[in-house]
């Protein structure tokens, strides 16, 4: 049986440029946590996530009043042109 060619070239998988491969690293001089966390990580850890999901909450909703004061003034505007009667 003969295989066919594609025109495609084969890859190997790689890594994304930002993750490291920890598979040929030794285990002694891996980056990562200490073996244990000092007092108050997880309280400190688990504020640092309550503003980030607060701050995209609220970027989010200031995106949403925009889009929703463009859509209105849009609206607003075609309405106007209605009724002088150039629209419609």
């Amino acid at each position: 049986m003969t295989r066919r060619r594609t025109g495609k070239t084969a890859h190997r998988a790689r890594p994304a440029a930002n993750v490291v491969a920890t598979a040929r690293i030794p285990a002694r001089i891996r980056p990562g946590r200490p073996a244990g966390e000092p007092a108050g990580y997880a309280a400190w850890l688990a504020d640092v996530k309550a503003s980030i999901l607060a701050a995209q909450q609220r970027a989010a909703l200031s995106v949403n009043r925009e889009l929703l004061s463009v859509y209105w003034k849009l609206g607003r505007d075609i309405l106007d042109r209605q009724a002088v009667g150039t629209w419609g």
